[in-house]
């Protein structure tokens, strides 16, 4: 995983939901890498969007548009 050089980092405080299971094996990632919670799931973070920054042109593909009538979503799927 990618690291952030500290001096780089914003603080982004959140609150996440997850299954037991998962929150079980993000802590054995965590004592498995001798690290806290908190970093492992930073790391997730930086490398879920590491290639986002890169081309973001799935971004000028999206329109959302004000208001749209079932017609309109009908054509769009046909």
């Amino acid at each position: 995983m990618k690291y952030l050089d500290p001096a780089e980092q914003i603080l982004f405080p959140v609150i996440i939901s997850v299954r037991a299971d998962t929150a079980e094996l993000l802590r054995e990632m965590a004592d498995e890498m001798d690290t806290s919670m908190d970093e492992v799931l930073s790391a997730i973070a930086e490398d879920s969007v590491s290639d986002l920054s890169r081309s973001r042109t799935f971004v000028d593909d999206v329109v959302i548009p004000d208001r749209c009538s079932t017609d309109d979503l009908l054509k769009l799927f046909e």
